[in-house]
């Protein structure tokens, strides 16, 4: 029943589950503003809740993976000491860059991520089903700071639902947009998961459930 709405809703996106980061670079270079951040109360609305959720563990150096153009980052920087946020797309780092000026932004994959400290908090936000191998980024995740925050669209929660209700988080709940339409534009109604743990929380870094 949710097979074509979803079919809608997802047309011409990036591949999801594929680390197709060749395509999602040729997306940026095409559309100054690839996710709609910058037209839409609800994308507004979910920052907001995403940093009420951040303000519950220690935050004051936080890494974002997935950082797009940078308009989660500059809020994080408005409540972190320190922030470094890094994302796949060159074009995307670059605009960054300008719009979160306290940030240290990074052109880097996750899986090539590399750093000599752990941060007090990674966040990975509307990102981690853009990567092939989920367990292996939650496990990279865990090995970059002491708490991990994900959240994912609840288009994708019958299949990551299941791996992180297997997990000891802190906090795993919803955040819904109440308006289907948002300045003409149709929203993601459904709307995300907002996922907190403490890394060192899972043994051997990973969930025991498989996706």
């Amino acid at each position: 029943m949710n097979l074509i709405p979803r079919c809608l809703f997802m047309r011409g996106e990036v591949p999801r589950y594929e680390a197709a980061y060749d395509t999602i670079e040729r997306f940026y270079q095409a559309k100054t503003d690839l996710w709609d951040f910058e037209r839409k109360n609800y994308e507004a609305a979910r920052f907001d809740r995403i940093l009420e959720v951040v303000r519950r563990v220690p935050h004051a150096s936080i890494l974002e993976v997935g950082c797009a153009k940078g308009h989660l980052t500059r809020r994080l920087c408005g409540i972190a000491k320190e922030v470094v946020a890094i994302d796949v797309s060159p074009t995307a780092v670059e605009r960054a860059r300008g719009v979160a000026l306290e940030a240290q932004v990074l052109w880097m994959s996750l899986e090539a991520a590399r750093f000599d400290r752990q941060f007090d908090l990674v966040v990975c936000s509307e990102t981690i089903y853009y990567l092939k191998d989920i367990l292996g980024a939650i496990r990279k995740l865990n090995s970059l700071a002491e708490f991990v925050l994900v959240t994912y669209t609840l288009y994708e929660r019958h299949r990551l639902d299941p791996l992180f209700a297997g997990m000891p988080v802190i906090s795993m709940e919803p955040f819904h947009y109440l308006r289907f339409f948002d300045q003409g534009r149709v929203v993601n109604w459904r709307g995300i998961r907002i996922v907190l743990w403490w890394s060192g929380a899972l043994k051997d870094g990973v969930p025991q459930a498989q996706v």
